[in-house]
């Protein structure tokens, strides 16, 4: 997908969340997309720039480059990823982030920032192990069937995932996608119907989906062999 739906995708999902954000479905795509957006903010001599409101200081954060008056000094633009921005939020004292503010205008505050925080920290904390044939050989051809008949999918994996909030080793099935025009949407309806494919197979198991894009994804490309290629 290019920069330019990327950007168009991360406002939809934005604005679906603002919309329902007690809807798990729709929180958990915005925040995998959070952790994986980078997004501009302007800089004041070095230091992020806070706007002032009457609930207090906020830091405003865009998904487009913001214009800045050349006449002022001092002022410049860059790209941080959540990890940092959520730390100047903390680092700063402001009471929350504001992406596109007169656009989207989504105010994610302190706490949540300080929750996500620890999200993101326990992402990052997972072991990845080759399972044993027997248990993943009946998964396999269950999947196959599905993902042979979809042209976008150039490989796929199954391993075990062990996350740092659990004890025991889960499936993830891991798929790369030959095309980069496949939507967050479609990869999530595509993950579903892989879902229902293996409701009979693994029983009370969980089997949880990502893609190569994702930090889990990307580690499983360079570590393990796939299951399937596209001929």
């Amino acid at each position: 997908m290019d920069t330019a739906k990327k950007t168009t995708y991360f406002k939809e999902c934005c604005l679906a969340y603002k919309q329902t954000p007690t809807d798990e479905g729709v929180v958990a795509k915005f925040y995998t997309l959070l952790g994986q957006v980078k997004l501009y903010v302007v800089l004041e001599y070095g230091v992020c720039q806070l706007r002032q409101t009457e609930a207090g200081s906020v830091l405003c954060a865009y998904t487009e480059e913001p214009k800045i008056d050349p006449n002022v000094s001092g002022l410049a633009v860059v790209r941080l990823g959540i990890e940092r921005l959520i730390q100047e939020v903390l680092e700063m004292h402001a009471q929350s982030l504001v992406i596109d503010p007169g656009g989207v205008d989504l105010e994610i505050s302190k706490e949540q920032l300080e929750q996500l925080k620890q999200l993101l920290v326990q992402a990052r904390n997972f072991k990845l192990k080759k399972l044993p044939p027997e248990k993943t050989l009946t998964l396999e051809n269950s999947l196959r069937r599905v993902i042979k008949q979809d042209d976008r999918i150039r490989a796929a994996w199954v391993v075990g995932i062990l996350l740092a909030t659990e004890t025991e080793y889960k499936y993830v099935t891991i798929i790369e996608y030959a095309s980069s025009g496949v939507s967050g949407d479609e990869q999530i309806e595509f993950a579903k119907s892989l879902a229902e494919a293996t409701m009979t197979v693994v029983g009370d198991e969980e089997v949880l989906f990502g893609s190569t894009d994702e930090v889990v994804g990307a580690k499983v490309k360079e570590k393990f062999v796939p299951f399937y290629i596209k001929r």
